[in-house]
């Protein structure tokens, strides 16, 4: 099975969550400014939950893996599913409607519940979603 890795340093330990920081360069590889340029360069914190955070310290590198079928199911809860919610549901209104500014107002509030069934949810994805620190 293929795995995606990230390699980060570790920001701050907590009880056993490991909080892990992210920096990810854009693909720039082109760019004579790529060194300067701020918008390539993101950040994120990720909190992993471990079992011995113990054996980590505050400031020490680290990698980051998730299987690829883990990150795929994350990509489609998270783009693919509320993508089509939008479609859908900009088509339907439209279709009943033929006002663009309804059918836009009821495409973008189909997120809402959306977002918030993930949110209510969020334990059952993370048992599924395994991030482990090698």
């Amino acid at each position: 099975m293929t795995e995606i890795t990230h390699t980060g340093t570790i920001s701050a330990i907590k009880e056993n969550i490991v909080s892990v920081e992210i920096t990810q360069k854009e693909a720039c590889g082109s760019c004579a400014l790529k060194d300067a340029c701020l918008q390539s360069v993101k950040q994120h914190i990720i909190e992993v939950e471990c079992d011995r955070p113990n054996n980590y310290s505050v400031g020490q590198k680290i990698e980051l893996v998730i299987s690829s079928k883990q990150a795929f199911y994350a990509s489609v809860y998270g783009y693919v599913i509320p993508l089509i919610l939008v479609l859908l549901s900009l088509f339907w209104s439209f279709f009943y409607t033929k006002d663009e500014i309804i059918a836009s107002l009821f495409g973008l509030g189909v997120l809402l519940p959306y977002y918030f069934l993930l949110y209510l949810f969020r334990n059952n994805l993370k048992k599924n979603l395994i991030i482990k620190i090698r």
